[in-house]
């Protein structure tokens, strides 16, 4: 919160306590590979006892033991493998949560899944966190993408039921190999989506240019679902249908279960239950092959979708700092050049600093291939 504009958003993904990195690790590299972007860990802890500095230390620790590196990095913690630009917030400080939130540069916020035994340990706690963080997004206009267990937490904290569902845990999690390519993507069921949500849009347009009628085929790794009317506001987009595999109990995955939810007004914020970013072109030779072109560019275009939005969030901050400079301006030239003037009802994110004042505005940033 320098007040210096940067030229492209950056991810925010809550850094999930995984206790040894690997988790974590793989959301910022598989959304590095999918977007382009550069993330940032937010270190948002769920007690007071919740040590994020430990949880730190084990994500750089495990990062320096990888073959292969972060694609994008804003900084390198003097490691010869580089870092996401880590962000800590104090326990229940909503000033310095507020402030993290409402970064000028960032761009898509990700609530990404949880470990197992985390979840059911910290389960209240994760749902307590979702609901500090999703009304900041939506007052300032900031995308949210919640992934797995995250869209769990997300429904949960605007009012969702869940129950347990059988079938949808996959019998081995997708993983990154020593080349970093995906490996144990299997596709358990395909998808139905609810018509006129942003996934149908999507699936739509991933069709463009072939004539494939098959329904896409999706990944699942998750034993609990939301159920029931959904909250004011929200829809569920997709369910499961058509059963493709069956899980390490030989069990069929149970069909008319949500998939994924979105809001319906506003700033666009979406939770899947199946994992979009395990779909990422990353390096070497992917070790699966049950998924299509068609699959991988339907998931890949949820993703790239959301990292627009966020883009789209920093395009407000340029043009509305573009306007408030001709503001600063024409106010200075009809009080024959002074300084002396306020302005008033200035957003907190686009408040200009006296640096912002003098300097030349970047250009717009590129849109994620």
């Amino acid at each position: 919160m320098n007040g210096t504009v940067t030229s492209q958003s950056v991810i925010d993904i809550i850094y999930r306590a995984d206790g040894d990195g690997k988790g974590a690790f793989w959301d910022h590299y598989t959304i590095q590979i999918a977007t382009g972007c550069p993330t940032r860990a937010l270190f948002i802890p769920l007690s007071l006892v919740d040590n994020t500095e430990n949880s730190a230390r084990k994500f750089e620790e495990y990062l320096r033991n990888q073959t292969f590196n972060l694609p994008h990095s804003e900084h390198s913690h003097n490691l010869s493998k580089t870092c996401p630009l880590f962000v800590h917030v104090p326990f229940d400080d909503h000033k310095a949560l507020k402030r993290t939130i409402c970064q000028r540069d960032g761009g898509l916020l990700v609530i990404p899944g949880s470990d197992a035994k985390i979840w059911t340990k910290d389960h209240a706690s994760i749902v307590s966190r979702a609901k500090r963080v999703l009304p900041l997004c939506q007052t300032i206009g900031r995308p949210v993408l919640a992934i797995c267990a995250g869209t769990i937490a997300l429904g949960e904290s605007v009012g969702w039921e869940t129950e347990s569902v059988e079938g949808h845990a996959s019998a081995r999690m997708m993983t990154l190999n020593s080349m970093g390519s995906v490996a144990h993507n299997s596709q358990m069921h395909r998808l139905s989506f609810e018509s006129g949500t942003i996934l149908s849009a999507l699936d739509q347009l991933s069709r463009c240019g072939t004539t494939v009628t098959e329904r896409i085929r999706s990944n699942s790794v998750h034993n609990v679902a939301l159920i029931g009317t959904p909250p004011a506001g929200w829809t569920v987009s997709a369910k499961s249908v058509e059963p493709l595999l069956t899980n390490r109990h030989k069990t069929e995955p149970e069909e008319d279960v949500t998939e994924a939810i979105e809001a319906i007004f506003g700033v666009p914020m979406i939770g899947t239950q199946f994992h979009p970013e395990a779909y990422s072109k990353t390096k070497g030779k992917r070790k699966t092959t049950t998924e299509s072109e068609l699959d991988c560019a339907f998931h890949r275009s949820i993703i790239d979708y959301m990292a627009q939005c966020g883009n789209a969030r920093l395009m407000k901050q340029f043009i509305t700092t573009d306007l408030l400079r001709e503001q600063l301006r024409t106010l200075r030239k009809a009080k024959n050049g002074s300084t002396n003037i306020m302005l008033a009802s200035v957003p907190h994110e686009v408040t200009l600093s006296k640096a912002d004042r003098n300097q030349s505005l970047p250009s717009p940033p590129p849109s994620p291939e």
